[in-house]
């Protein structure tokens, strides 16, 4: 119905439209994974180098340029171009409050340690409800029809015996297919 619609569209507006991005520079420097404790400290180390130069007055990208361990983009000083923050919890922890021109402290990452420079921000397109109606449509009946093959495969699975017969598959479902 029309509410239900309604409700999807406004709990998923990222998915219909153009999300908000952020262009970054970026100095990132890596640490190996598993990682021992010595090289995440000299990682650390490396980062708060950096940021010292940039403290004392040296530009952002110049320093990027020269230390930054994400090798592509040295050539651009730092710069990544734009990104979407959105759904990457630590980039948008990081640039919670930042303005463009500013920078980020030392920060840890999923790569290691990196300090980033807010250069440019876009805001979000989104698609007005009444243009994306049909997709919102076509995606809710895809999802219900995934729910209840999901169900019906499972009720079914219920009836009969299924027991894994691969052994490189029974790792995977150590409870069962249907625990």
């Amino acid at each position: 119905d029309e509410k239900a619609l309604r409700a999807y569209y406004e709990a998923h507006r990222e998915d219909f439209g153009i999300p908000a991005a952020v262009r970054l520079t970026q100095i990132q420097f890596r640490i190996p994974d598993p990682v021992t404790e010595e090289e995440k400290t000299a990682a650390r180390a490396r980062a708060d180098a950096a940021l010292k130069r940039i403290a004392a007055g040296e530009a952002f990208g110049d320093v990027a340029a020269e230390v930054t361990e994400r090798l592509d983009t040295r050539p651009n000083k730092g710069d990544v171009g734009f990104v979407y923050p959105h759904g990457h919890e630590w980039l948008e922890k990081a640039l919670a409050g930042l303005q463009v021109g500013q920078h980020t402290g030392v920060l840890e990452s999923p790569a290691g340690y990196d300090i980033l420079l807010l250069t440019e921000t876009r805001d979000a397109e989104m698609t007005p409800f009444d243009q994306a109606r049909e997709a919102v449509a076509k995606i809710m009946q895809e999802e219900g029809q995934a729910a209840a093959r999901a169900a019906y495969l499972k009720k079914l699975a219920g009836t009969v015996e299924i027991s894994i017969e691969l052994d490189s598959l029974k790792d995977a479902y150590p409870n069962g297919i249907f625990p």
